[in-house]
């Protein structure tokens, strides 16, 4: 329910008790979790304004809103990985936090944009803001803690100043209750 103390608000793709007049606007369930955040199956998922590029997320998880954003308040996306200032012929590090402890870390890289990417793969299906061809080094093990700093590595003498590269990293535990944990996606210019 809305109180207007003045004035006459103007609500868009809102789900509102008692509904409310105004483009995308529902009057209906929200599916809440527990802590507030949306269920699967919620009829606010993919129900926001169209025309509004995703930030942040929907799901105290903090894996990114993608495709059409969702109705709601949008939690700020957790870094979890980090890329230093990377230069041709130079060297790249990578900082990897707050992912699952001990588990398997694909840093992946794209050279020609932001997705979203849809992978599927034995048993799992992410969403990664990379686009196709995506590449990916050989997995490494993370810390008890969850985290890593990877490098310095070599970026290679092709990768010319004024390349912009996309870096997304996926963390997947096998063996415990972290499951699969997909990184804030990193736009890089090589300098």
């Amino acid at each position: 329910s809305i109180y207007i103390y003045s004035g006459t608000p103007l609500i868009t793709y809102s789900d509102i008790e008692g509904g409310w007049e105004g483009e995308g606007n529902i009057d209906t369930d929200p599916l809440f979790n527990e802590d507030y955040t949306l269920q699967a199956g919620s009829p606010c998922i993919d129900a926001g304004d169209p025309n509004t590029i995703p930030t942040g997320s929907t799901s105290v998880d903090g894996n990114p809103d993608v495709g059409i954003v969702d109705m709601g308040y949008h939690h700020p996306e957790i870094i979890r990985l980090a890329v230093d200032p990377m230069s041709s012929g130079g060297t790249a590090t990578f900082h990897v936090d707050d992912c699952s402890p001990k588990s398997w870390f694909y840093l992946c890289w794209s050279l020609t944009g932001a997705g979203p990417t849809m992978v599927s793969g034995v048993g799992l299906s992410l969403s990664l803001q990379l686009s196709p061809p995506i590449g990916s080094i050989d997995p490494f093990r993370l810390s008890s803690s969850g985290t890593k700093q990877f490098g310095p590595v070599p970026v290679p003498q092709h990768i010319m100043p004024g390349t912009q590269v996309w870096f997304q990293g996926v963390s997947l535990d096998i063996g415990g209750v972290g499951g699969l944990v997909v990184t804030n996606m990193v736009p890089i210019t090589v300098q």
